[in-house]
């Protein structure tokens, strides 16, 4: 992969060429591809872009409505979660070109409960155990790891066995708005980054807004550790 650091300002322009050239490139490129496959496709990114990494996604009874003529982008509409029915809309660039709805198989490493826990207590290693399982009834979301939860406090009290998600474990954010952070984009074997501000808060996983120092446009990006994202596209 071919890497670049451009200054922050020019990190936007960059940003709409490169995105424009990958839009102009899907239809050819995917002119053979059944329209389930590509949606399949779709789908499986959102879904691990969700979870994070080391995840498995099986894609079961899917069904596409609209016109799907190239690559698409897959949402989940809020409150989707897996092992039942999902709904997800399809994007071709900016234009929503149809609607999809499966259900997912999902699994992958997850950190639950050793014992029946209370909130506002502080997690200990021995409360706490990490391991590969189906994930089943979960939003799509990033799940914490051993070492985001370690120390963290729950919101809540949780059962022996329960996983842990974002939606119970107070885990700190590592962008915060304000913060200069390095921003990347990346279009196939090319990665553009710049130095951006951040305009909201938020954990591994979540979405923020950024914007250039010199310039009030803002664009969507997704964080990927202490001080980084990754722009989406």
């Amino acid at each position: 992969m071919r890497s670049y650091s451009t200054p922050g300002w020019r990190v936007w322009r960059v940003a709409v060429v490169l995105l424009a050239l990958v839009a102009g490139h899907a239809t050819v490129a995917l002119a053979g591809d059944a329209v389930d496959d590509v949606v399949e496709r779709a789908i499986e990114a959102a879904v691990r872009s969700a979870f994070g990494p080391g995840i498995e996604v099986a894609v079961e009874a899917l069904q596409v409505a609209g016109q799907v003529q190239g690559e698409v982008v897959a949402q989940p509409e809020a409150g989707a979660r897996t092992g039942v029915p999902a709904r997800f809309l399809l994007f071709e660039g900016r234009t929503r070109v149809g609607t999809a709805t499966a259900t997912l198989r999902v699994s992958g490493l997850r950190v639950r409960a050793r014992r029946d826990l209370l909130r506002d207590l502080p997690l200990a290693e021995a409360d706490l155990e990490e391991g590969h399982a189906e994930l089943t009834g979960l939003t799509f979301q990033r799940l914490p790891q051993l070492s985001d939860v370690r120390g963290a406090q729950l919101v809540r009290p949780v059962v022996a066995g329960e996983t842990l998600t974002a939606m119970v474990v107070r885990i700190p954010p590592v962008v915060r708005v304000g913060d200069m952070v390095r921003a990347t984009i990346r279009v196939g074997a090319v990665e553009v980054s710049a130095m951006v501000m951040a305009a909201g808060s938020g954990r591994v996983g979540d979405v923020v807004r950024v914007r250039g120092t010199a310039t009030k446009q803002f664009l969507q990006a997704r964080v990927t550790g202490r001080g980084a994202v990754e722009v989406l596209q």
